[in-house]
């Protein structure tokens, strides 16, 4: 195929066959040969740069581009990290307040704004000053209400961090530690207890933690928050080997929430597009032991029992 070929079918044909591989992805009542399809054709469509405007399972409305990660998974399969987004779902409760940190365009944030009610809340941060420009621009297409946003950094201390802005292709890996990015802008940085008004750690239901490699400093600076919220359950993303490059190890994390009573569950999350087509009931939280992973695993500490999460 001669290169003026190539670029007229990807310039102007495959964006004509996009929407119809969604349809069929998405919306083709049987399920049957999906997961094969998308392993033998999916990555000619995914990696195209598709703007789309589009409409989550739980009827969030998101626009983006299909060349980042999250924002493909919503335009293909209306979700995201499919076994987070359920445990949300069951947990929160209107009346709640849920706590996004590290929100990067507001997938949870607009989920768990439809959860928690006119009477509960969202505090949705996000460091990012480009992000954070998204994420507003997707509560204001929602018309949401119930979400307070900050452009900041969740740290263990006040100060000023740099944010490293992550490729187009995963905006999701913007951090604050060095060698993740380029460079966007140094951002104001605080404890979360410092950032949560007196009303909302009153009803603090769900925090969840992502926030690529600096989890740790998160966890840190809320250890007062964990004696203070008994209701509180923390859902953070956590990697054994950032862990040991900045000098701190699982133990540190396990016996912070272990001496206030929590529990650790694994939440499945691989990932991969095979995850988004697979049963609900295989996605379920399972008690972990700190000892069974050594990859970057997204884990719940919780005071309760989640056998018997419903289904």
């Amino acid at each position: 195929m001669s290169d003026l070929l190539k670029g007229i079918v990807k310039n102007y044909i495959r964006p004509l066959i996009i929407p119809i591989f969604r349809f069929y992805i998405r919306y083709f009542p049987l399920s049957l040969g999906k997961k094969h399809v998308w392993s033998a054709v999916g990555s000619y469509f995914q990696y195209a740069k598709y703007p789309y405007t589009a409409k989550t399972l739980f009827g969030g409305k998101f626009s983006g581009n299909t060349v980042d990660v999250i924002q493909k998974f919503i335009y293909y399969f209306g979700i995201w990290e499919p076994a987070l987004t359920y445990w949300i779902r069951e947990r929160l409760k209107p009346g709640d307040i849920f706590v996004d940190v590290g929100a990067n365009i507001g997938y949870f944030t607009v989920l768990a704004s439809e959860m928690v009610g006119d009477d509960g809340g969202v505090v949705s941060v996000e460091a990012s000053p480009s992000i954070f420009e998204e994420l507003n621009r997707t509560i204001e297409r929602n018309g949401i209400q119930n979400v307070r946003t900050l452009n900041l950094a969740v740290s263990n201390s006040v100060g000023k961090v740099g944010i490293y802005k992550s490729s187009e292709k995963n905006i999701g890996e913007t951090s604050i530690l060095e060698g993740r990015g380029v460079l966007e802008a140094e951002v104001d940085s605080a404890p979360l207890p410092d950032i949560l008004l007196p009303s909302e750690k009153e009803k603090v239901r769900i925090v969840k933690i992502d926030v690529e490699g600096a989890e740790y400093f998160v966890l840190d600076g809320m250890r007062d928050l964990l004696k203070a919220c008994p209701r509180m359950e923390v859902v953070v993303e956590i990697n054994p080997g950032r862990l040991k490059s900045l000098g701190k190890s699982l133990e540190e994390i396990f016996e912070m929430f272990e001496r206030e009573g929590f529990q650790a569950y694994v939440v499945h999350n691989d990932y991969s597009a095979e995850s988004c087509l697979t049963s609900r009931k295989l996605l379920m939280p399972k008690p972990l032991n700190k000892e069974g992973f050594s990859r970057q695993t997204d884990v719940i500490f919780t005071r309760e029992i989640l056998e018997g999460v419903p289904s």
